[in-house]
């Protein structure tokens, strides 16, 4: 996204905050079940920060990192038809709220 610097004529990139998006899930099979129609689901989506920061007590640098997750989650029921006609559900889960979280940096 391109954003005004201030009150200058300047422009500039801002990456997206973390924040719930909707999308679309198009294909659910279990077993020999497929759903029947789309799917709207939300999920989480943007950034977050990470840094390495000296630790005076340790004598090193630390990471600490920051992942974009779903702090609030509810479950939905999607019918699924299968091979044999029955109709079965399946339970998916849909984020509802998003936030920065503390994550354990990977190497």
């Amino acid at each position: 996204k391109v954003t005004k610097l201030g009150n200058t004529c300047c422009e500039t990139c801002v990456e997206p905050e973390c924040k719930l998006t909707t999308g679309r899930l198009e294909f659910v099979k279990v077993d020999n079940c497929v759903n029947e129609n789309q799917l709207n689901l939300h999920y989480c989506e943007g950034k977050c920060t990470s840094k390495a920061i000296y630790n005076i007590t340790l004598h090193r640098l630390e990471d600490i990192c920051t992942c974009c997750s779903a702090t609030t989650t509810n479950a939905m029921l999607v019918p699924l038809r299968c091979a044999n006609g029955s109709l079965v559900h399946h339970q998916v889960f849909n984020a509802q709220e998003c936030d920065c979280l503390s994550r354990k940096c990977q190497p």
